[in-house]
Order: C-alpha cells, then structure tokens, then sequence
C-alpha cells in the first residue's frame, strides 16, 4: 500500500474560488495526492458574542462578517468540487471539526 500525502488547505483559500484553485496547483506540483479544506459549523464552534464582537475585515465589522466570509457555503463547494473533478479527475471530503467528519465533498484527490 502507497502512502498517500494529504495537502491541508484548510480554510486558506480566504473564501476565494481561484485562490483555492491555486493552492490545489501549487499541491498537485508539490507531489501531493490530496487536498484537504476544512468547513465550519461557524455556530457550533464560536459562542453568539463572540460572534457579534467587533473585527474589521474585508467581509465586515463582525467576527461573524469575517467567518463567514472565510467559508465557502454549500453552492460555493459544489462550483468548486464540479470545477477540481473537471480539472484534475477528483474526489472529494470536507471536514467540520466540532463534530465527527461531515462528509460534503472536498478530500480532493489528485491524479
């Protein structure tokens, strides 16, 4: 059995298609097997004041605004997985760390 390198892209890409695109590249040329994001339960992970604390971000003036800008929602990972299985022939696992792995789709494998 080969051992296979997992590429942890997390939530890195900052909500951003392309860049996620790009960091699944810069993987794929680095000699990984996989790539990995990570999607949160915003809601489950951060207390409600918490998440109406002030931050400035490019998203807003919420650590809410600035989360969920950072996540990719359902519709985004679905473009993105349509996108990756279209580019590179993958599939695909997401992780959701308060709770055992949510499977939605992005583990991308590359070929």
């Amino acid at each position: 059995m080969k051992t296979q390198i997992i590429a942890e892209i997390g939530i890195n890409h900052n909500g951003d298609i392309d860049l996620a695109k790009k960091l699944i590249r810069a993987a794929k040329e680095a000699g990984a097997d996989a790539v990995k994001f990570q999607k949160r339960t915003i809601e489950l992970v951060y207390t409600k004041e918490t998440l109406k604390s002030h931050r400035d971000s490019p998203w807003g003036k919420t650590f809410e605004d600035q989360k969920r800008g950072l996540e990719f929602n359902e519709k985004e990972y679905d473009d993105a997985i349509k996108a990756f299985k279209a580019a590179a022939n993958a599939t695909a696992v997401v992780s959701d760390p308060p709770r055992p792995k949510v499977v939605i789709s992005p583990l991308l494998f590359i070929p």
